[in-house]
């Protein structure tokens, strides 16, 4: 379900790139070609397409976080959670050890 919705997601960011850049996007990153042979298609210098690639990178990666910015908030929220429990056993475990040596002392004495 979440590849799902990260494919969707992604799918609508690049669907929303300039038709340019869309296009150049997907030759490198879909179909991958190098800077230099979508140049060729496009007859301009790699360069221009490094650039025009490196915007819509930018471009897309804003969209997601525009599109979806919650996944990386719950995510980060679902890890905090799971901290604070594996803490709360950490300080149990402590604490029972701790009682435990309290009560050998009290013992040897």
């Amino acid at each position: 379900m979440v590849e799902e919705e990260r494919n969707e997601t992604l799918y609508k960011a690049v669907g929303s790139l300039p038709e340019i850049q869309r296009r150049r996007f997907l030759l490198y990153y879909e179909y991958e070609f190098n800077f230099y042979q979508i140049a060729a298609m496009e007859h301009c210098t790699a360069s221009a397409i490094q650039k025009s690639v490196a915007i819509a990178k930018e471009k897309v990666k804003a969209e997601i976080e525009e599109i979806s910015p919650t996944v990386t908030d719950t995510a980060r929220k679902r890890n905090l959670f799971f901290i604070c429990v594996i803490l709360s056993i950490l300080v149990d475990t402590l604490n029972s050890y701790k009682e435990d040596s309290y009560a050998a002392i009290g013992r040897a004495a």
